[in-house]
């Protein structure tokens, strides 16, 4: 890596960093500063619904539909997925034009998709309740954290112009079908890793005990706190599977580094999880731990997106990094930054006229237009239905 790379990665490295840590500080210190968007999340849902014939009740964060109530929470809200697209865009060396129109479209086309994953969620929560822990814990969970790459791809590929190995139809598609099996196989693990987790984390858990609450345990007859591991599905720790699929689904990522990945990843994903276990357990009030919570949250937040994101991140940089405009030449396949100048200088100004040359050229021109004009459109539709709606219900 020369000095230039090895600069901008630091520098948008530690920038991304900055920028999700104070995303996520407002989260824990100062909630309230995004209820209204869990709110309106919930009014949203609340007007799909009734598009249904259902009746739903909503309240603040409460769907109520069929005397179920769902609360939406800020982990199951769209600002995870703002946080981690804003931190990537604004951290990305691109010009400010960029920016604009990639938060501009971005964050509206996030939360849309993350409306109608809560949607049908509340559908399975109302008419098949057995198989909805699965459903939130990885099915919905997993492909609203792949939207997020998906997004980032997208904004790389039509506005800042870089062009990734992974296109975001075929990186999704791949990501589904490689989690399939991991996925299938982790459901009858995770029980057992869980037991296992929690017998590091029980040593852990007691050592950080405060004295009174060690007394009043020796008084009850208790020498420490024991874990408890419950019999439903453990979310914090289906992140296994997603992050094998962001890995083996990257085209850009070699096999020998993808087995370094997994090599350096999944030992840092088993070290958070054994701490998510020991601020949840640390998190009972009878023990008297402070900010037992927020830590618990901090760990369960990093670990579920930004960790994944950042180990991504951290092995498919070379191609996620390279300078806007950079495009394949269609005469000579190089890969390159300016292709106009490029076949003026490489192939001569007659190549200019090429028919291939020019539908680069031309794609290039109108690709930007079309595609923010269709998405803006589509979405300027579905929000002013949404808006509509939720002002007559009001």
């Amino acid at each position: 890596m020369g000095e230039e790379e090895r600069y901008k990665l630091l520098k948008f490295g530690g920038f991304f960093a900055g920028l999700c840590g104070g995303f996520v500080a407002v989260i824990i210190l100062a909630s309230g500063f995004f209820e209204p968007i869990n709110e309106y999340t919930a009014k949203s849902v609340g007007v799909l619904l009734s598009w249904i014939g259902l009746n739903p009740e909503v309240g603040g964060l409460i769907i109520s539909v069929g005397g179920r109530p769902l609360k939406i929470v800020h982990e199951c809200s769209a600002i995870p997925l703002f946080i981690l697209f804003s931190a990537f865009v604004l951290a990305y060396p691109s010009d400010f034009r960029s920016k604009v129109i990639g938060l501009t479209f971005g964050l509206p086309a996030l939360f849309l998709v993350n409306t109608f994953r809560l949607f049908f969620l509340s559908l399975i929560h109302l008419y098949y309740p057995g198989i909805f822990d699965y459903a939130h814990t990885y099915l919905w969970q997993t492909v609203i954290l792949i939207m997020i790459f998906v997004a980032c791809l997208v904004w790389l590929e039509f506005v800042v112009q870089v062009r990734v190995k992974d296109t975001a139809s075929s990186f999704f598609l791949r990501f589904m079908a490689i989690s399939i099996i991991p996925f299938l196989i982790w459901l009858f693990l995770n029980y057992d890793y869980s037991l296992l987790i929690a017998r590091v984390a029980e040593p852990i858990v007691n050592a950080m005990l405060p004295e009174s609450a060690l007394a009043n345990l020796k008084e009850m007859g208790y020498t420490g706190v024991e874990v408890i591991i419950p019999r439903e599905l453990m979310t914090a720790t289906f992140n296994f599977v997603p992050f094998i699929g962001l890995i083996f689904a990257t085209r850009a990522i070699s096999l020998k580094n993808k087995m370094k990945a997994m090599g350096i990843g999944l030992p840092i994903i088993v070290i958070a999880h054994v701490f998510f276990l020991v601020y949840k357990t640390l998190t009972d009030p009878n023990l008297g731990v402070p900010y037992a919570f927020e830590a618990m949250l901090t760990v369960q937040l990093i670990g579920q997106y930004f960790l994944l994101f950042g180990i991504w991140l951290a092995f498919a940089y070379k191609d996620i990094f390279k300078r806007a405009g950079t495009c394949i030449c269609p005469i000579c396949g190089d890969e390159v930054v300016g292709i106009a100048e490029h076949v003026r200088k490489k192939h001569g100004k007659k190549a200019l006229k090429k028919a291939e040359v020019k539908a680069v050229l031309e794609e290039r021109r109108s690709r930007i237009e079309e595609y923010s004009g269709r998405i803006k459109e589509w979405m300027g539709k579905r929000f002013k239905d949404i808006n509509e709606r939720i002002r007559k219900k009001e």
